[in-house]
């Protein structure tokens, strides 16, 4: 801190002048006056205003989660300018010797496609599934489990030991970071990784998180976990993502920002007080909570959630229609470029987000990439609405067709069904829609 001599600061006569303001111009800001001890001037003060922001910007990421920051909320719109029809829809299953056939997915809960691989997260299984172009389905291991058994349900009498993977996202992750959590990275920079998520439905059990670097054959692909219990206890924290009895589902994870955040959606099932929100994490601070975690399931979550937002689905049958699968779309102009993605909800008779309970209202919503406007349709099957349980979503093709007010958008989307059947052997199916948008 600069020193000066007394009578050039505070002489009674002519002020000293800091470049071309006099000092009495600052007095507002008290860097003129004395005060016992320390001598400053203007540019020391302005100096101190500006180390005292940088602080406030450090410690900001690791207080995130108790700066106040604004929850936006998103009412859906019913449109005829979205229409959503099931064309097919067939059963998970493997062809068997003797033409029988044996489940190959029983509890589909999200989707997502990689190098002509559909990959399927089961919220009933240890596994994760893919499907590829000929049929053809293979597995790989993502958790161990006590009893041995990779499937969950009240017949086998283990259905509260499940992970219950319910959200799939894949995200860019740096050859070191695979490096240090033991995978191949290869001689890329960045290589493509799985991220799967508990619900955290259930403390502890359900607070799971797995990676997964695909390989040929995928069932010889790398996998490392993580108990994921600080990132899980933040979220939970969250009046605005969680409701205000803290009650934590988290059914959808999709990609935004061109895959640098990772958005996490709260069903919202989970009884009075609970909502249908997401939150947003950029993807580099959630993989590198993911290492740590993996290491020490006792490593601290510090990252900031952003962006959070509350949904308005409408209902069904007197129940709230709640995400059950949201994915990020194509850019593509007539959506408004980046950004736009698609939801699936469902109205659940359930009390909680454990038990499982009757189904209505299948409903897809269309949030634009301004992300101020939801356009929802419920889904029909053969013209009359479907209750089936969508819980996964993927995109096979988009195509713009028409021009002028008959411009419209025309997507074939794939999704997947979770039956919740009483009866262990039942497959989950995926279904073939057909998606049309046409500008507002």
């Amino acid at each position: 801190m600069r020193n000066h001599a007394p009578d050039a600061r505070f002489a009674t006569g002519p002020r000293r002048r800091l470049g071309a303001l006099p000092c009495r111009e600052f007095r507002t800001l008290s860097v003129c006056g004395k005060i016992p001890g320390m001598k400053f001037d203007a540019l020391d003060s302005i100096r101190g205003l500006i180390g005292l922001f940088v602080v406030v910007l450090m410690v900001a990421p690791s207080i995130g989660g108790s700066l106040a920051i604004r929850t936006r909320r998103l009412k859906g719109v019913a449109s005829r300018n979205l229409t959503a029809s099931i064309v097919s829809i067939r059963p998970i299953v493997h062809d068997a010797p003797g033409g029988s056939r044996i489940p190959a997915v029983t509890g589909g809960s999200g989707l997502a496609r990689h190098l002509g691989l559909t990959l399927v997260a089961q919220d009933d299984s240890a596994e994760l599934a893919a499907i590829a172009e000929d049929g053809r389905i293979a597995h790989v291991r993502l958790f161990d489990t006590a009893d041995g058994r990779h499937r969950f349900h009240p017949a086998f009498g283990n259905k509260n030991q499940k992970p219950d993977i319910e959200a799939i996202v894949i995200v860019r992750a740096s050859a070191s970071t695979v490096r240090r959590l033991g995978g191949p990275a290869g001689e890329a920079r960045t290589v493509p990784a799985i991220l799967l998520f508990g619900s955290g439905s259930i403390r502890g059990v359900r607070d799971r998180m797995a990676l997964v670097v695909p390989q040929r054959p995928f069932d010889r692909s790398f996998v490392r976990v993580a108990h994921a219990t600080a990132l899980y206890d933040t979220l939970r924290a969250r009046p605005s993502l969680s409701g205000s009895a803290g009650a934590l589902n988290i059914e959808a994870a999709s990609s935004a920002d061109g895959g640098a955040t990772v958005r996490l959606y709260n069903r919202g099932n989970s009884g009075e007080g609970s909502v249908t929100a997401s939150v947003d994490l950029a993807a580099a601070d959630l993989l590198a909570y993911f290492e740590a975690a993996a290491s020490d399931p006792a490593a601290p979550f510090v990252a900031p959630l952003r962006n959070p937002m509350q949904y308005d689905l409408g209902q069904s049958g007197g129940r709230a229609v709640t995400i059950g699968e949201a994915i990020a779309l194509p850019s593509r102009p007539i959506l408004g470029g980046a950004g736009a993605v698609l939801i699936a909800g469902i109205a659940e008779a359930s009390a909680n987000a454990i038990d499982d309970g009757a189904t209505s209202g299948t409903t897809l919503g269309l949030q634009l990439a301004d992300g101020r406007r939801l356009l929802v349709t419920p889904v029909l099957h053969d013209g009359k609405p479907s209750g089936l349980k969508i819980e996964g979503l993927a995109v096979v093709s988009t195509l713009t067709k028409g021009s002028g007010s008959s411009r419209r958008l025309v997507m074939r989307i794939i999704g997947v069904v979770d039956s919740d059947d009483r009866d262990p052997s039942t497959p989950s199916s995926l279904v073939e829609i057909d998606l049309t948008y046409r500008p507002i």
